[in-house]
């Protein structure tokens, strides 16, 4: 991690949002608390080398993000991941040991499947923050400077989005996963953006709830 953090830092770059993909998250309880606890064990990894710390806040929290991609979330996985997250204690030289550690999702708001995992799990295990993938469909203005006009970003009923994936990288072999996508609205051949682009809510500090580079 060392190279990355100090790549960040050169260029003005110093939080970074926990994201955990481990691949198979239609499973059950014990496959999503493994889940976890492999991610929050990295996370504790990544502190004791002393490249990254817990956010100066009041309770420290951080939020950390399943990637749900391809295969929709099932409902126990979902269970099994919350738990072990909350249930993790992480240790900072500069804070102490807390638990801080609370889940969030990486989703696109077009996996019904998923978002109603994450809606009917709301009373219970909350997804502390959405970060969607769903790109800006109007015009391809949004993937520039200076960034997407919230008033179009695409959340969830029920969940909070706290951070938008508003430009998506074409990638090779796949046209309409350039900004914006094809549905809605008309996909454009140009200019996608070089890299995925990504901003967080005007409406919520994101950076207190992220990994700070030390």
């Amino acid at each position: 991690m060392r190279s990355e953090t100090d790549a960040l830092a050169a260029v003005g770059f110093y939080f970074l949002v926990p994201v955990s993909s481990p691949g198979n998250h239609s499973g059950t309880y014990a496959q999503g608390g493994a889940a976890a606890q492999a991610a929050t064990t990295d996370i504790q990894t990544a502190i004791n080398a002393g490249r990254v710390d817990l956010p100066p806040t009041s309770n420290h929290a951080v939020y950390l993000h399943l990637d749900v991609e391809s295969v929709s979330l099932s409902a126990d996985y979902w269970n099994g991941w919350w738990d072990a997250c909350r249930a993790s204690f992480i240790t900072s030289p500069k804070y102490g040991t807390w638990q801080p550690i609370y889940s969030g999702a990486y989703a696109s708001p077009n996996d019904a499947a998923t978002m109603n995992v994450l809606t009917a799990a709301a009373a219970t295990r909350p997804c502390y923050g959405l970060w969607t993938t769903y790109p800006s469909a109007r015009d391809c203005t949004y993937c520039a400077a200076p960034g997407p006009d919230w008033s179009n970003a695409v959340g969830h009923s029920g969940l909070t989005l706290t951070m938008w994936q508003y430009g998506i990288h074409e990638l090779a072999g796949f046209p309409n996963s350039g900004c914006p996508y094809s549905n809605p609205g008309p996909a454009c051949s140009s200019p996608y953006p070089n890299v995925d682009l990504d901003q967080s809510s005007p409406l919520f500090t994101q950076t207190d709830y992220m990994l700070w580079i030390t």
